[in-house]
């Protein structure tokens, strides 16, 4: 775990590189939307959700969001025990 930030050098090198991989994973995986570098950058909640339910689909597939995604969405994290 890094107890420090990141150099902004390697932050503006590894992000875009990141965001790149996020986008391929979808893509091979048939994500059923549309995506772009820029809704990786700031993502619209609607975006970020289906995002959220489909990565969490490829450990799942029988789940799906509830209505509470104020509940949902920070149980998730913990199933994946994130952040460590």
């Amino acid at each position: 775990m890094l107890t420090r930030p990141l150099p902004i050098k390697i932050l503006l090198h590894v992000v875009p590189e990141m965001t790149i991989d996020v986008i391929e994973f979808l893509v091979e995986n048939s994500y059923d939307r549309q995506i772009s570098l820029k809704q990786l950058e700031a993502p619209s909640t609607k975006d970020f959700l289906h995002i959220l339910e489909f990565l969490y689909k490829q450990i799942d597939p029988r789940f799906s969001l509830g209505a509470n995604v104020a509940e949902d969405v920070p149980l998730i994290f913990k199933r994946l025990k994130y952040p460590r």
